[in-house]
């Protein structure tokens, strides 16, 4: 477990991600419902927070884990996203 969530195998999958949210929430702002957009939005933030402890703290897992499922609660990013990312998130589901 410890191996899927190193640094070394998600850190670029999820900037990968967190680079495609802000075209997409801008895109997507008023088109959408509120409700949606904000849980997108939440997203968006927790995946940039990992990508912040990947940056300080790497080796604590008991907080990337804490985040992932954080994120995970949130439900399915985009399926634009998903699509153009696919191979990098499908290590996340």
């Amino acid at each position: 477990m410890q191996q899927l969530l190193s640094k070394e195998f998600l850190y670029e999958p999820l900037q990968e991600i967190a680079a495609k949210y802000p075209d997409w929430l801008a895109k997507n702002k008023g088109v959408i419902p509120t409700e949606e957009y904000e849980k997108y939005s939440e997203q968006f933030g927790i995946i940039q927070e990992i990508c912040r402890c990947y940056d300080a703290e790497p080796e604590n897992v008991e907080k990337i884990v804490e985040l992932m499922q954080k994120m995970q609660r949130c439900g399915q990013p985009p399926s634009e996203i998903v699509k153009v990312c696919l191979a990098c998130f499908l290590v996340l589901l």
